[in-house]
């Protein structure tokens, strides 16, 4: 197998593209070479390359639910919000955040990922993913990121 596919250092090389519209990404950061490598989606879910407030994603973008749109339209309303705010408007939704805080800011707004049967009802990592002969299935998946993100070049939410 050639080296240059473990590579830890190199940066993301493949072209990621500005985010364009409002959506619910689902997939994972790509934070180098060796991500890029490993973590492939079936081409059935048309899988995309973002770039979105200086983080590089690949997965799915899909159109948000309306009671979703609802939400997102709370957020972009309120700037400045901190982490009780935050669940406490997802849990009105019906959703929740146990993970993945790091990620949150104006424009991209993480979900807990066990709710991903809303928008993939039928998920599994083995329809999701494509199996590369190379890889054990530990390196191939990643966890899966859920997150509402909506075009913005401003970052000022302000966690407390």
């Amino acid at each position: 197998m050639n080296q240059d596919f473990f590579s830890f250092e190199k940066n993301p090389i493949l072209e990621y593209s500005p985010l364009e519209k409002r959506g619910l990404f689902i997939g994972c950061e790509i934070k180098n070479k060796y991500d890029e490598n490993r973590i492939c989606i079936k081409e059935s879910f048309n899988p995309t390359r973002i770039k979105h407030l200086d983080k590089m994603f690949y997965g799915v973008l899909l159109p948000l639910l309306d009671e979703h749109s609802a939400l997102l339209n709370v957020f972009e309303k309120y700037k400045n919000i901190d982490l009780f705010f935050y669940n406490k408007t997802l849990n009105e939704y019906k959703l929740s955040c146990e993970d993945n805080f790091l990620y949150l800011d104006y424009g991209m707004y993480p979900i807990h990922s066990k709710h991903i049967v809303k928008y993939l009802p039928k998920f599994s990592y083995n329809n999701f993913f494509i199996e590369l002969d190379d890889l054990p299935n530990y390196q191939r998946i990643k966890s899966i990121n859920m997150m509402f993100m909506f075009p913005n070049q401003y970052s000022n939410i302000h966690i407390k």
